[in-house]
């Protein structure tokens, strides 16, 4: 029995009741995790979980890039989907930045520019070992934050990405998110605007089922209230 409910599931608990807040993390686990793979900390710090691919700019029409990058041996391949398999419940229980980029990893073509981008993703974790995420007391009101990042995956599609968290009803407050969206859009977008809407929709979709629950819990809810960035 633990009374004072310092882990659930792998996850730490620091409870501040002065404050009325909740630190969650998972205090050595990319450690542990990096041990496993033998991978050693590099020297240079890395900020992002991912390599920017930056568009030309000032292009009227953005082209898919091609990648012909060479195929990986068996045993690459296992390891980038070892990699991918063991942050997935970190990421999604703890550190959010690295969603999007195990989405990438995990849907990406088995070739050499995927290792690469595994390897990257390791000294990001490396570089950002002990992630954690705030929960503050609100008024239990459901705020959705929306995004699309235009042609960054490949087929020409999009990526959708959604913040919904708890604040409160002023909307002057930020919170640890209760579910993080990082998923490619299906369809084939006909520019940004495009995207943002598809976007909008799937982040939606998403918020529906919590809010009603929200309700019947007892919260009310006001209109939604969305920011599309």
């Amino acid at each position: 029995m633990d009374w004072e409910a310092k882990q659930y599931v792998g996850i730490h608990l620091k409870w501040d009741y002065e404050k009325r807040e909740l630190r969650t993390s998972m205090d050595g686990y990319v450690e542990q995790a990096l041990k496993e793979f033998k991978h050693v900390t590099p020297k240079q710090h890395y900020k992002g979980p991912s390599r920017i691919d930056r568009p030309t700019y000032g292009q009227k029409i953005q082209y898919v890039k091609v990648d012909n990058s060479p195929e990986l041996p068996p045993a690459l391949i296992k390891y980038i989907q070892q990699v991918t398999g063991k942050f997935l419940y970190y990421a999604r229980a703890i550190d959010n930045t690295m969603i999007h980029a195990i989405n990438d990893i995990a849907s990406g073509a088995n070739i050499q520019s995927t290792y690469d981008a595994a390897i990257y993703f390791l000294n990001y974790a490396a570089c950002n070992p002990n992630a954690e995420v705030i929960y503050r007391a609100s008024d239990m009101i459901l705020n959705v934050d929306s995004d699309a990042a235009y042609l960054v995956h490949t087929k020409a599609r999009s990526r959708a990405g959604g913040y919904l968290f708890l604040g409160n009803a002023a909307r002057t407050q930020f919170n640890g998110p209760i579910l993080v969206l990082a998923k490619i859009i299906k369809n084939v977008m006909a520019s940004a605007a495009e995207a943002e809407v598809g976007a909008l929709y799937m982040n939606a979709q998403e918020a529906l089922s919590i809010r009603q629950c929200l309700i019947e819990l007892g919260h009310p809810q006001p209109p939604t209230p969305n920011e599309n960035r």
